[in-house]
């Protein structure tokens, strides 16, 4: 299953509400985020790329970093880039902000790819979890008119596209907390982080 998927790290630059900061290169358990994503992944996957429009700043790190093929800010934009630049059909996207991605969710979302569909998602209490699912190349074009109808929702393209909901018992069942979507946002989110043990 790994062969015929890639994992993206969509990593952005700096963070206003971050004062400033990267957050790929925030300090969770005395290392930045983006160690903890490319150790955990590379058990997985053996394509691992880095989306940033900063990859000056990954130059520490073995992995090709491609810049946003649009000019639109927004994670969208990060997807239809990462589909474009993988070697492999299929993309597992995850962002640069989550520090407690659990290995039994990245075994379960791979586990549950079906040539039938062109999304494997999470969808938790809290709806779709569309920055932590698998994406097949053929969300390239309804991406791609999204982008440029100036519809730039990560989700404004999923009534084209086949989708693959994976519902919370099975979440739970790989993730009983559900850390894996435990994102770090804001400077709350960055202390909540830091008290926990994953």
């Amino acid at each position: 299953m790994q062969n015929s998927c890639a994992a993206a790290i969509l990593a952005g630059g700096v963070n206003s509400r971050m004062k400033g900061r990267n957050k790929a290169f925030l300090n969770i358990q005395g290392r930045p985020i983006i160690d903890h994503l490319t150790e955990r992944l590379a058990g997985f996957f053996r394509e691992i790329i880095i989306i940033s429009n900063d990859p000056l700043q990954y130059l520490d790190y073995d992995y090709p970093v491609y810049s946003d093929l649009s000019t639109r800010r927004c994670s969208l934009n990060g997807v239809h880039t990462a589909l474009n630049c993988a070697v492999l059909p299929n993309v597992f996207m995850v962002p640069c902000d989550l520090p407690f991605l659990q290995a039994g969710m990245v075994k379960l979302l791979l586990t549950e790819q079906d040539p039938k569909f062109d999304i494997i998602i999470p969808q938790t209490p809290a709806g779709f979890e569309p920055l932590c699912a698998i994406y097949s190349r053929k969300c390239l074009k309804p991406a791609a008119r999204m982008l440029e109808t100036r519809n730039l929702s990560i989700r404004s393209f999923f009534s084209q596209v086949r989708v693959k909901a994976i519902p919370e018992g099975k979440l739970r069942a790989a993730d009983p907390e559900l850390l894996s979507f435990m994102n770090v946002n804001t400077p709350q989110d960055l202390e909540n982080a830091r008290t926990k043990e994953a």
